[in-house]
């Protein structure tokens, strides 16, 4: 326990509380908290994707794709077109609610933020879901593609690598 004035030794027991302690969580708790957590998120995602589908759906936008890239240990969205039958058109500049999960917290809390800026959350959390690391090393780009229609998103990834070639010979 560190004695130095001012510093507390605080500890999570679970994912909505927290204790000043000096006993760790046993890791069964911490992994059971994280998984929770993880449970909250996917729940929150499939609310919020179901959301911006039916907004897409009512202002006639039938597919967006989201382009992102990175490596070098960052990585961003590159950017976002929405699409109806006719082909490219504008996103409109609407407000939509979204639910976030907090670190370790498992209720949501609402915000009303920008469809765009809802897309982007969306993008990010597909990433990390299923690709977290993206953006590490020498990276990785692609295409994330809300289908409207089939209400999926589709997340497609080129991932980037360095390969080199040995020759060895012995005379």
């Amino acid at each position: 326990m560190n004695d130095t004035p001012g510093h507390k030794n605080i500890m999570a027991t679970n994912v909505n509380s927290y204790s000043l302690s000096s006993q760790h969580p046993a890791p069964k708790e911490v992994l059971a908290a994280y998984r929770a957590h993880e449970q909250a998120e996917a729940a929150c995602f499939k609310l919020n994707k179901h959301a911006v589908m039916a907004t897409l759906r009512h202002v006639g936008i039938r597919r967006v794709e989201v382009s992102f890239d990175g490596s070098g240990d960052s990585g961003q969205i590159e950017g976002i077109a929405a699409f109806n039958r006719g082909g490219e058109v504008p996103l409109p500049d609407l407000t939509l609610s979204y639910n976030d999960i907090p670190y370790n917290q498992l209720t949501p809390i609402q915000h009303d933020t920008k469809l765009s800026e809802v897309l982007e959350y969306l993008s990010y959390q597909a990433l990390n879901f299923d690709l977290q690391g993206w953006e590490n090393n020498n990276g990785a780009h692609g295409t994330i593609t809300f289908d409207v229609e089939a209400e999926m998103i589709d997340l497609t990834c080129n991932t980037r690598y360095i390969d080199y070639s040995v020759d060895a010979y012995s005379y």
